[in-house]
């Protein structure tokens, strides 16, 4: 078919990048969901490569790709001047040189979360695990998708009619405020460490190492775990109830930040969790007191009742977000 477009998608974060080789039909009636095909995925660990240049010509090659119409780079970071402006990411580029290395001058730049909130519109049943049992989406009211990972992400997606537009934030810089006894003495800790205490110094990967290492500290006990990784397997396994405590604190305060977040922006249509680590210990986060925090503002209750939060599986959702805000973008310019 000649209207077929070839997209390469990647989803860029702190620790791994998500390519995407897709054939899309675009539609004037922007019912682009049904209309992309996701042909070749591929995860890649960024600290195994260099440069950026390098993960897209590894992924050509082994997908045997000879034609790239356009291609779109969501990562976590921003864009100024075409340039990448990101903390967590282990490279730096601009956008020119993704053009010389796919050898196209369609190339488009946009935050991972911005992707993310994208593919929220075209989830299948499969890909979401309610939180929030009692919550229905209002059609074209805001929805929100937050994710701690490497950092913490978060976007906001607006409806206008069929149009859809994002607004990138940095809510995971926001400062921290502790709602607990305990969470203010972390604050405090945490306060020795870094100039300004933000969310993201709790609710993201090194944000757990953080939240256990204050606890040891306020328990007077030894620090023996130096990995989200081992610190969640610990809580999970339940050897260690230092690891317990510090995940019980992480989930409540995503209870509390989710809230913030959903009253601030009015996101009737839904709040999104997805991110690198929350998939890991869902089961935890569900039987945790997280819906304890979320509804624990006692005059918003009822608003956030009838918000549904859902837990989604990062996968290849952030690729096929990224795809069809580069359609959208491209059929707007046209």
């Amino acid at each position: 078919m000649t209207d077929v477009q070839t997209i390469i998608a990647a989803d860029i974060g702190g620790t791994h990048a998500r390519l995407g080789y897709i054939h899309a039909f675009p539609n004037r009636d922007a019912r682009t969901d049904s209309m992309i095909e996701l042909k070749a995925y591929t995860k890649y660990r960024c600290a195994d490569y260099a440069a950026i240049s390098d993960v897209l010509n590894e992924f050509v090659k082994s997908q045997n790709i000879d034609r790239i119409d356009q291609a779109a780079i969501a990562c976590a970071g921003y864009f100024v001047d075409e340039k990448l402006k990101a903390t967590n990411l282990p490279w730096t580029f601009s956008l020119d040189e993704v053009r010389a290395t796919l050898n196209t001058k369609n190339v488009f730049g946009l935050n991972d979360y911005e992707a993310l909130a994208y593919s929220t519109t075209c989830l299948a049943e499969t890909d979401i695990q309610s939180l929030n049992s009692q919550g229905v989406s209002v059609p074209g009211k805001a929805r929100f998708i937050l994710g701690p990972g490497t950092g913490l992400g978060a976007s906001v997606l607006i409806s206008r009619g069929q149009a859809l537009t994002t607004l990138t934030t940095e809510a995971g810089n926001a400062g921290f405020a502790p709602v607990t006894q305990v969470e203010r003495e972390i604050q405090t800790l945490l306060a020795k460490k870094f100039d300004f205490v933000s969310i993201e110094h709790l609710l993201s990967g090194p944000g757990l190492v953080n939240i256990y290492q204050a606890l040891a500290e306020i328990m007077d006990q030894k620090a023996l775990l130096e990995r989200p990784s081992m610190i969640s397997r610990a809580a999970l396994d339940g050897s260690s109830p230092l690891a317990q405590a510090s995940l019980d604190v992480f989930c409540e305060v995503l209870g509390s930040v989710t809230a913030n977040l959903v009253l601030t922006y009015g996101a009737q249509g839904g709040a999104y969790l997805a991110g690198g680590i929350l998939p890991k210990f869902k089961d935890y986060l569900v039987n945790s007191k997280f819906m304890d925090r979320y509804l624990a503002n006692a005059s918003m209750r009822t608003y956030l009742e009838k918000v549904p939060v859902n837990l989604i599986e990062h996968g290849n959702l952030g690729v096929v977000g990224a795809a069809r805000w580069c359609l959208r973008s491209s059929e707007a310019n046209t």
